[in-house]
């Protein structure tokens, strides 16, 4: 989902944690101190990211489904007139997931390249269905690691569970040319490389990063940085 208002930043990404409850090969973690934003300094990003940016993302690292104040910190997000876009790992849906549901959030994004199709099937799943059919224009952005450089045993499982739960077909030469696929309405099925983060490998000499020309970042701690 994009917005375009003038504003001058598409997004703003704000960490409200940077605790996650996984421990991926594919993500680096962090060397920083782990620890939760507090309320006050969060409202204080809220109310000075709302010129400045369409749009915030409740994510840099981290899992912010658990941050105990989730849900009042997407409320919020809403009397300040900000939408919120939520990149989850999905683990947390159930318990957690009826926060998300609320109006001002327009995106949600589950990283479905740590699961296997089992937990995708009876963790991740339901919570789509169910917020596609009360919340029809929430966009929900389910994200593939299996092009290229990902080997994920269980990625072509996963595949072929969201064929069959959402009846469409999804090409199996997929490339970095056609990443998107509609799998029902505003579901989206989104499919990738690997991410490599600053600093995690040496560069591959492509990609070409936004940071301070559509978004910026602001870390647990209040720290303000150009992106990731």
């Amino acid at each position: 989902m994009r917005v375009r208002s003038g504003k001058r930043f598409r997004q703003i990404y704000i960490e409200i944690t940077n605790v996650c409850n996984l421990s991926c090969s594919f993500c680096p973690g962090t060397v920083r101190e782990s620890g939760f934003m507090q309320r006050d300094i969060f409202e204080r990003c809220v109310k000075e990211a709302a010129p400045l940016a369409d749009q915030v993302y409740l994510h840099v690292m981290g899992e912010p489904l658990l941050h105990p104040e989730i849900g009042q910190c997407i409320s919020f997000c809403g009397s300040a007139g900000l939408p919120v876009a939520v990149t989850t790992n999905g683990t947390l849906l159930e318990e957690k997931g009826a926060c998300l549901l609320d109006p001002a959030v327009r995106q949600i994004n589950i990283s479905l390249h740590a699961h296997d199709a089992a937990f995708i099937e009876s963790r991740i799943l339901p919570f789509v269905l169910r917020a596609a059919e009360t919340s029809p224009e929430l966009y929900i952005n389910l994200r593939l690691w299996d092009l290229e450089s990902f080997e994920g045993a269980s990625s072509a499982d996963a595949v072929a569970l969201l064929e069959r739960v959402f009846g469409a077909s999804v090409p199996r030469n997929a490339s970095a040319h056609r990443k998107g696929e509609v799998l029902r309405g505003r579901i989206y099925l989104h499919r990738d490389t690997v991410f490599s983060w600053p600093g995690d490998a040496p560069s591959s000499g492509r990609g070409f990063c936004h940071g301070l020309g559509t978004h910026c970042a602001i870390l647990c701690d209040g720290t303000v940085v150009p992106c990731c």
